[in-house]
C-alpha cells in the first residue's frame, strides 16, 4: 500500500539519517595542526579536553575516547582487543583494529569507527569548525512518545506480500467559478471549469513479476489547455510490466512517437540501494516502513551545519500533532484492525501557523495583511479522512476522502473533492509469472527515439 510510504515520508523525511562508515584510518597518519575542533551531538555542544583533531589532510577525525564517552554519559572499556562502550545499560562491541592513536598519553579513536555506537551520520561544519553528529533515533523516540499509535503502525512488522492482486479506484471533481470574469488576472482564470474524472488501477504480482494497468477518464476538459496537451484525449492509459531485471512501460500518450511499443528499462537505473531486480524491489517494499526507500533517500542529505538539528527538531515538532493520538486512531472490529487518520481546517491552519512561527514570517504582519488572512480563513473549507485496514497482519485495504473549497467574494470559487479506495486480494496465493514483451515489441528507454518520446511527454 503506497499510503504507508507517502505518510511516513511526509512526517519523517527530515529526521532519519543513515549511519555510514567514514574512510578507514591508516596506521601511518600525520595529525594536521588545527584550531580547536568542537563536537555537536543532537544539537548540544560537547566540551572535550583535549579537543578532537583533524587527520588525513582534514578528511577525518580523531576524538579523545574517554572524554568523548563521558560527555555522552557512556563508559568505555577494552576487552580482547575490542572496545566495549556501555550507555544506558546497553553494551556495544566495536572492533577498532588500527583506528586509534595515543597522543601525549591520551587514547584517540577514529570517530567513524564508533558509528555502531553513535548510530549517527557524521558531518563537518568547516565554517564553525564543528563536527556535527545527528542520531535519528532521537527523532524516532519523539514520534513514539507524542504519536504512539502512528509509531506502532509504521514500525509494526507486517507479514510479507509475495503474490496477490490489487485494485484501486479514484473519483475526483474540480470546479472553478470566477465571480468577476472582467477583473481576472488571466484569460484562463476568467473561465469557469467543471472537470470530473475517474481512475482505475488494476494489477497482479507473482513471485518474480508484476503487471499493472491504469485508465484515467477525464470529463469536461475540452475547453481547457489540458485537452490539447493530452493530444485531444479524454482517456489516458498506462501499462507497466516488471520482470526479473527489467521493467516495461507503455502509454497512449506516447503513441505518436513510438506507436504501441513498450519502453524497456532496468531496475539498476533507478539507483535504489540494493535493487537490481523486481524481487529486490518487492523485498524492500516488504521491509519495515522506516527502513525502506524513505530511509535510504535521507542518506543523500549533505547540507548539514550546526543549525541542522534545531531545524529538523523544529519542523518535526511543528508537524507531529498531525499524527498524534487525536488525529491518528486505532480500532478493532473482529479480526480487523482499522487505523483512521483525520484532518480538518483547524489542523491545516495550525500547521501553517506553526511553520510560519519557525520561519518568522508572521512576526511583522500588518493589520491589512491580518485582515486579508482572516478573509482567506473564513473562505476555506477543508477536511480529509483515510482508513487503513489490517487483516491477517497485512494492510489489505484503504479508503480516502479529500474535500477542499475556497470561496473568495468578488474573486472566485474553487472546489476539489477526491474519493478513493484500494484493496489487495488473493494474497500469497499462486499466481503465474507474467510474460514480458518480446524483443520486437520494445524500445530501450535510453534510445534517442525513446528519450524524445519521454521529453515530449514531460514537456
Amino acid at each position: 500500500m503506497k499510503f504507508q510510504k507517502k505518510l511516513t515520508a511526509f512526517l519523517i523525511v527530515f529526521v532519519l539519517f543513515l549511519a555510514s562508515a567514514m574512510p578507514v584510518y591508516a596506521a601511518e597518519t600525520n595529525v594536521v595542526p588545527a584550531p580547536v575542533i568542537k563536537i555537536q551531538y543532537n544539537g548540544k555542544t560537547l566540551v572535550l579536553n583535549p579537543s578532537p583533531k583533524l587527520i588525513n589532510g582534514g578528511s577525518d577525525f580523531l576524538v579523545p575516547l574517554k572524554p568523548f564517552c563521558t560527555a555522552l554519559k557512556a563508559k568505555p572499556q577494552w576487552a580482547n582487543k575490542q572496545l566495549i562502550i556501555e550507555q544506558n545499560g546497553v553494551k556495544t562491541k566495536i572492533t577498532i583494529g588500527n583506528k586509534y592513536k595515543i597522543i601525549n598519553g591520551t587514547t584517540y579513536v577514529q570517530l567513524s569507527a564508533l558509528s555502531d555506537f553513535l548510530h549517527s551520520q557524521i558531518y563537518y561544519d568547516r565554517g564553525h569548525k564543528t563536527i556535527v553528529l545527528i542520531n535519528y533515533q532521537y527523532f524516532m523516540d519523539q514520534i513514539k512518545i507524542k504519536a504512539p499509535v502512528f509509531y506502532d503502525y509504521v514500525m509494526h512488522e507486517y507479514s510479507p506480500v509475495n503474490t496477490g492482486e490489487f485494485r484501486e479506484t479514484i473519483n475526483f471533481a474540480f470546479k472553478f467559478t470566477p465571480h468577476d470574469s472582467a477583473s481576472a488576472s488571466s484569460e484562463t482564470l476568467s473561465k469557469a471549469y467543471d472537470i470530473k474524472g475517474d481512475i482505475t488501477i488494476t494489477g497482479k504480482m507473482s513471485e518474480n513479476s508484476a503487471i499493472c494497468n491504469a485508465v484515467i477518464n477525464l470529463y469536461g476538459i475540452e475547453n481547457t489547455p489540458l485537452y490539447a496537451e493530452l493530444g485531444n484525449r479524454n482517456q489516458i492509459t498506462f501499462d507497466m510490466i516488471a520482470s526479473d531485471k527489467n521493467f516495461y512501460l507503455k502509454s497512449n500518450l506516447l503513441e505518436t512517437e513510438i506507436g504501441t511499443k513498450w519502453l524497456q528499462g532496468d531496475f539498476a537505473m533507478l539507483e535504489q540501494d540494493g535493487v537490481t531486480t523486481f524481487k529486490d524491489l518487492k523485498n524492500q517494499q516488504n521491509s519495515d516502513l522506516l527502513n525502506s526507500d524513505v530511509y535510504s533517500d535521507l542518506n543523500t542529505i549533505s547540507a548539514v551545519d550546526i543549525n541542522t538539528f534545531k531545524e529538523i527538531n523544529s519542523a518535526l515538532s511543528a508537524m507531529l500533532f498531525l499524527v498524534d493520538n487525536e488525529h491518528f486512531t486505532c480500532s478493532t472490529t473482529g479480526a480487523e484492525t482499522i487505523y483512521t487518520w483525520k484532518l480538518n481546517k483547524a489542523d491545516l491552519l495550525k500547521l501553517v501557523a506553526n511553520l510560519n512561527q519557525i520561519s518568522g514570517s508572521s512576526d511583522d504582519m500588518s493589520l491589512t495583511e491580518m485582515l486579508e488572512m482572516k478573509e482567506l480563513v473564513d473562505a476555506l473549507v477543508f477536511d480529509t479522512t483515510m482508513t487503513i485496514t489490517i487483516k491477517d497482519n497485512i494492510p489489505n485495504s484503504e479508503t480516502f476522502s479529500f474535500n477542499f473549497q475556497m470561496n473568495i467574494p468578488e474573486a472566485f470559487l474553487v472546489q476539489l473533492t477526491i474519493n478513493g479506495q484500494a484493496s489487495l486480494f488473493n494474497i500469497n496465493t499462486p499466481i503465474p509469472d507474467i510474460t514480458p514483451p518480446s524483443a520486437a515489441e520494445v524500445i530501450n528507454i535510453n534510445d534517442e527515439q525513446a528519450l524524445q518520446a519521454l521529453d515530449s511527454l514531460l514537456n
